[in-house]
């Protein structure tokens, strides 16, 4: 699943493009729109088995995905949960949250923002 399901594509025509789209063989520049977070609430939270793991030399958001959900793509999901997007935001001693099920995790990702 990727996580710019649903997400709008908007087309950039900038005048600062014009010599990069004009190598490139394109007419135009196409950028997804920034997905607007729906804000974790406590009751969302009622659902779910949330297991922590200690963040150590060598983890990545991708492995803890691979082995909770069986899909290393869906390192997103953890990055969202935890709001820290990339593996660059945790250091060593940190602690992550491994949200399950998958699909609850999904329904809160995809929820309209309120």
């Amino acid at each position: 699943m990727s996580r710019y399901q649903n997400t709008r594509v908007v087309i950039n025509r900038e005048g600062f493009y014009k010599n990069i789209v004009k190598d490139r063989g394109m007419n135009d520049i196409r950028h997804y729109k920034t997905h607007q977070f729906y804000e974790l609430k406590e009751e969302d939270l009622n659902d779910m088995i949330i297991t922590y793991k200690v963040w150590s030399l060598g983890d990545r958001l991708h492995k803890y995905a691979h082995e909770a959900y069986g899909d290393s793509e869906l390192w997103w999901l953890l990055g969202w949960f935890n709001q820290s997007p990339t593996d660059a935001h945790f250091k060593i001693g940190d602690k992550i949250a491994i949200p399950q099920p998958l699909e609850t995790l999904l329904t809160l990702y995809y929820k309209p923002r309120v």
